[in-house]
């Protein structure tokens, strides 16, 4: 089944009067054309100046609410074919450029609005938006959306002094990773939203400085893997949303250890699904479906890259053998020949594994799973089981690799 897109948690409040600053709208093209012959665009004539009196942006969360009120105007200049953002009073503090033809963002379109709150940009017809490093230094931004503007690399200063940004919304573009220096300029932020994108690499830390981070969703991207720590830092975060990517490989570590807040953790439409769950002490546990040739319960590791343990030398029936582990193991094997148990003191984190002679040829094969360790493991014991009535004698332990 198909998995929903998640909506971003924010809600936009207009003014219900349309007014254009007392210009009739037949004035529009004879604007273009005004602007054509001088170079100059005037924004409350080509489009809709609305009086920004009781607007406001809100984000909702569960822990609570954000809000930013816009003051002086609100410009609208929806589906207007503009190749350029036009000149608008310094009293503007939200600007809608949907439906246009875009092609750049420059220091000198922002600068001169210091009460400018935020843009919004949703569908730039095919046109890619090119951001000059450096256009947002000395804002004052709430929210930035650039939906369908073929933003392909943000990495180089395109959102810097993006300081007071609590909400950013950059779905359908063309973004192929997400690193720290796209996003470090913008502590403060709340909500990320990131769909449809290309997205095949996530730095480690690429969220490191975003303590504040609430809302992720980089549903629909092309990520194959998440790496150690990359969420981790993430202390504030309530809803996770990765959706419909192509992931195999989580190290362990990527997600919150201590998920005080975090409700939902979304992974469905990827080869390797996480999710969190209670626990019979309703404490937040993580576990893992892995994809094949991966393993693992609070990761998914390749089975080839996981590390052998060495289990005891020899096996002899009733015989008990114990030998440390790095974490809580359990298994248990039998066949036609051999019953072979495996048991963990919690205490003392050794194991225990007690084998019981079922034939006369006692030939066995077991699994032994450790798991919820900082290193991944598996241990498969060959051996064969002897009655204890002749002496005991070596046997080879083969071991193999796989789970996590």
């Amino acid at each position: 089944a198909a998995v929903a897109d998640v909506a971003p948690p924010i809600t936009l409040i207009m003014p219900t009067g349309h007014s254009n600053n007392g210009a009739p709208a037949l004035r529009h093209r004879s604007a273009q054309r005004l602007a054509r012959a001088t170079g100059t665009l005037d924004g409350c004539v080509v489009c809709t100046c609305i009086p920004a009196a009781g607007s406001s942006a809100t984000i909702a969360l569960l822990t609570g609410t954000f809000t930013r009120n816009a003051t002086g105007i609100i410009a609208v200049c929806t589906g207007r074919g503009l190749q350029a953002m036009p000149s608008f009073p310094n009293t503007t503090s939200y600007i809608i450029l949907d439906d246009n033809n875009i092609t750049s963002l420059t220091p000198s379109d922002i600068a001169p609005l210091p009460d400018l709150i935020g843009i919004q940009l949703y569908n730039n017809n095919g046109v890619a938006l090119a951001i000059t490093p450096g256009t947002f230094i000395g804002s004052n931004f709430f929210l930035l959306i650039l939906v369908g503007c073929g933003l392909a690399d943000l990495s180089h200063g395109e959102l810097d002094g993006l300081t007071s940004i609590r909400f950013i919304q950059l779905d359908n573009n063309q973004l192929t990773s997400l690193t720290a220096s796209m996003l470090a300029p913008a502590p403060g932020l709340l909500v990320f939203a990131v769909t449809h994108n290309i997205i095949s690499h996530i730095a480690a830390n690429a969220f490191t400085t975003l303590t504040e981070l609430a809302f992720v969703n980089l549903g629909r991207n092309n990520i194959t893997a998440l790496s150690t720590g990359v969420f981790t830092n993430l202390v504030s975060l309530l809803q996770l949303f990765i959706s419909s990517n192509d992931i195999t490989e989580v190290e362990p570590d990527v997600f919150p250890s201590n998920p005080l807040y975090l409700s939902t953790l979304v992974m469905d439409g990827n080869p390797s699904v996480c999710k969190y769950g209670m626990d019979t002490k309703f404490n937040q546990t993580l576990l893992c479906q892995c994809a094949p040739d991966y393993a693992g319960t609070t990761s998914c590791l390749p089975v080839a890259s996981l590390i052998p343990y060495t289990p005891p030398q020899y096996v002899v029936t009733n015989i008990p053998y114990e030998f440390p582990v790095p974490g809580p193991i359990t298994a248990s094997c039998r066949n036609d020949s051999a019953d072979c148990r495996i048991t963990l003191n919690t205490t003392t984190s050794r194991a225990t594994l007690t084998c019981t002679l079922v034939s006369l040829s006692g030939f066995t094969v077991c699994p032994l799973y450790i798991i919820d360790s900082q290193v991944p493991w598996i241990v498969t014991i060959i051996a064969t089981v002897f009655d204890p009535t002749p002496p005991p004698f070596s046997v080879p332990l083969v071991h193999s690799i796989g789970f996590a």
